[in-house]
């Protein structure tokens, strides 16, 4: 879904990493087992809260990659600057 057609509550919980109930704020929450959906290619993850009992989806895409080497790279990168200082 496109960030404009969210509503604020959306919004804060998606800038959270939904790290709280999008209904009463509870840090509390028990998160399913993800599915993925062949027909959305989305991985969807069922969440409750244990202070309010709500329930929802959070839905996962894909949405970049990082082949292994680059992340070898930087992490080389990451190293030599450290041992810089």
């Amino acid at each position: 879904m496109e960030r404009d057609k969210l509503t604020d509550i959306e919004k804060k919980y998606l800038d959270s990493a939904g790290g709280h109930c999008i209904f009463c704020g509870s840090k509390e929450l028990d998160k399913g087992s993800p599915f993925f959906d062949e027909e959305t290619n989305k991985v969807y993850v069922s969440v409750m809260c244990l202070s309010c009992a709500e329930e929802w989806s959070d839905i996962f895409s894909l949405t970049e990659v990082n082949p292994v080497t680059k992340l070898i790279e930087y992490k080389t990168k990451e190293v030599e600057e450290d041992g810089e200082n």
